[in-house]
């Protein structure tokens, strides 16, 4: 069963998914977390060509990946989903994760670094580097962050 703060992982079809699960040496091409409103649940993202948006959960492929976390969605992860809803996807970002570097592009996300900001939000506690890969993040959740 999915709850707020739950973090859905998957390998999408596309060449830039398929180059991003190359270079990251993971399954995984993109990252998200889940918000339960009104019993309803949402898929929290941020996505090549479309930026950070909001998506009904049945809009997922099928074959994803749900990643249990021990947090749940509070008010200021609320906020700030809300506050940066239709920011700018930053491709810069995505490249700068996958070879290991710091954040450097106020004016968009890549997926995993806008999932861990929620999930710091939430009480997550994640390494200072704020750019990470979806591989990561979730490595991080497993070994318990």
């Amino acid at each position: 069963m999915l709850s707020s703060g739950d973090v859905v992982a998957y390998r999408g079809n596309s060449i830039i998914s398929s180059i991003v699960r190359w270079w990251t040496e993971s399954p995984y091409s993109h990252i998200g977390v889940i918000w339960k409103i009104n019993d309803q649940l949402f898929f929290v993202e941020a996505l090549i060509f479309k930026g950070v948006r909001i998506i009904p959960i049945d809009k997922l492929p099928a074959d994803y990946e749900v990643i249990k976390t021990q947090v749940t969605l509070l008010g200021d992860a609320e906020a700030f989903i809300l506050q940066h809803l239709a920011d700018d996807y930053s491709i810069i970002d995505a490249i700068r994760a996958g070879l290991g570097l710091k954040q450097n592009n106020s004016k968009g996300w890549q997926c995993a670094e806008f999932a861990a900001q929620i999930l710091k939000r939430c009480g997550l506690r994640l390494p200072e580097r704020e750019n990470l890969t979806p591989i990561e993040l979730i490595t991080l959740i497993k070994q318990g962050a």
